[in-house]
């Protein structure tokens, strides 16, 4: 598990050190004060997230599909390297290459800063790396060979990937749709009754859960006393839990993110939801990074998680000269906070 992380240049975070990480982590905050971000920072770490994934993070949110590394680099410094460092060190660069760089929908390439127009008739990658934290001696270089190489208008990556754990990243809109397959395989080690009890938290009328093959398309089945519903047809906070119970169980001995966690979930059912991530999340040996904007969701947490140490809450925010930092609490803290009415979120 980590311990800590410390991340330099990244996105909105200048220099930003988070000690005190433990099994669950919850991160809170205002709009744009990189909760989404510390999670993409914690995915490229585990050495675990697709080149084409960092590639994407480097698109912008606002409906523009060209490609620009600046985006990822803080304040569009492409000069100084972005690292992420807990136990070993990423370092992202930005280089160039004589070979299209591109990802699966992207057909432009935009790069800012110092490149002149002339570049634009160039191709620029960025390079990741993973260094040994004492002496920097790079143990793997976590990028495709000649770093994308275009075969029948398929991008693939054919490089060697040193995969250091285990990573789960649900986003905010990520549900059970298409995880017949991921149901199928922790069914048959016995998982099933787990993943059906989470599930009951949000709908008690929920007896099992099945695959059912509809012509050539299989789907996820709740099945009730007399009649079965896909998944899909069901509300959001059934598909998220399922979402989270499967990830729980394919993150084993790795991390699992989840942005938002509190989405499509009641207030009233989250302590139970808390109680159930922590006994899987002990059961696997996972660690837990998870954003919110909810007080209830933070509430839920601090209750289910009472007496065992297994809970930080990470309040981020902007200092005064505009810099993010973050600031976490522990189980005392939290009331301390809560007894002398302290924002949290």
């Amino acid at each position: 598990m980590y311990n800590s992380i410390h991340i330099q240049n990244f996105r909105g975070f200048r220099d930003l050190k988070i000690d005190d990480l433990r099994r669950v982590n919850l991160i809170a905050g205002k709009n744009n004060v990189g909760k989404t971000s510390l999670l993409d920072a914690i995915a490229i770490l585990t050495g675990n997230f697709d080149y084409y994934d960092i590639l994407k993070l480097s698109v912008s949110k606002m409906g523009d599909t060209a490609y620009s590394p600046r985006i990822l680099f803080h304040n569009g410094d492409i000069e100084r390297q972005i690292q992420i460092e807990s136990g070993r060190v990423a370092v992202l660069e930005l280089v160039s290459d004589g070979f299209v760089l591109n990802t699966l929908g992207i057909s432009n390439i935009l790069v800012n800063g110092k490149i002149t127009d002339d570049s634009l008739r160039k191709e620029y990658a960025i390079r990741v790396q993973y260094l040994k934290p004492k002496d920097g001696e790079t143990f793997v270089e976590a990028r495709p060979s000649q770093y994308l190489v275009r075969r029948s208008n398929t991008f693939v990556p054919p490089g060697i990937y040193e995969y250091f754990c285990s990573l789960i990243y649900l986003s905010v809109h990520d549900d059970a749709a298409g995880m017949e397959d991921d149901y199928s395989t922790l069914a048959l080690k016995g998982e099933d009754q787990r993943i059906l009890e989470m599930v009951q938290l949000t709908d008690q009328q929920i007896i099992g859960l099945n695959i059912l093959t509809i012509g050539s398309v299989s789907k996820l089945h709740a099945r009730y006393k007399n009649y079965q519903h896909p998944l899909s047809s069901l509300g959001e906070g059934v598909n998220r839990v399922l979402a989270i119970a499967l990830g729980l169980s394919k993150a084993s001995n790795g991390v699992l993110l989840i942005d938002e966690i509190e989405n499509g979930l009641h207030y009233s059912v989250m302590q139970d939801v808390w109680r159930a991530i922590g006994e899987a999340a002990r059961q696997f040996n996972v660690q837990i990074f998870a954003t919110t904007h909810s007080m209830e969701c933070i509430i839920a947490a601090k209750e289910a998680f009472e007496g065992t140490d297994d809970l930080s809450v990470i309040q981020m925010a902007r200092n005064k000269d505009g810099d993010i930092e973050a600031l976490t609490y522990d189980e005392r803290m939290l009331t301390t906070a809560f007894n002398m009415g302290l924002e949290v979120r």
